[in-house]
């Protein structure tokens, strides 16, 4: 795989400047570059955690699955969840930031998360702060 593309070798990591809180419910992320605010199921949290830089999203999905004793690997659901945190600017591809040698993190295109569902695997939900719930 190409740095930056699709596909289980690239190694997502976290934007250094995320606001990152626990709740009940998963985490509430605050992205001060964009000022939007991001709601995580616990399972979109533990993939957030897991975007370190070092771990590719093969590892990732072998996390998920251990940690939640899946029988099968979740792929099409970390990917798709690793997928929405890039297109919203709260990860990068580590290998694909490290070669373009002090670019810094992506820019967030301004459009919301779609369909990310308050549970199940990957899941997690994106609104803007002044939304009530």
């Amino acid at each position: 795989m190409t740095a930056g593309g699709p596909g289980p070798e690239r190694r997502p990591r976290r934007v250094s400047d995320l606001e990152i809180s626990q709740i009940v419910d998963g985490y509430v992320v605050y992205d001060p570059a964009t000022d939007r605010v991001h709601y995580l199921n616990h399972t979109a949290a533990v993939v957030i955690e897991l975007c370190d830089g070092e771990l590719t999203v093969d590892r990732i999905i072998d996390l998920v699955q251990g940690a939640w004793d899946l029988p099968e690997r979740p792929v099409d659901e970390v990917e798709a969840c690793v997928a929405r945190f890039e297109k919203v600017g709260l990860v990068v591809d580590a290998a694909g930031a490290d070669a373009a040698a002090g670019t810094a993190g992506t820019a967030a295109d301004g459009t919301a998360a779609d369909g990310m569902a308050a549970d199940g695997p990957a899941g997690g939900g994106e609104r803007q702060p002044s939304d009530p719930g």
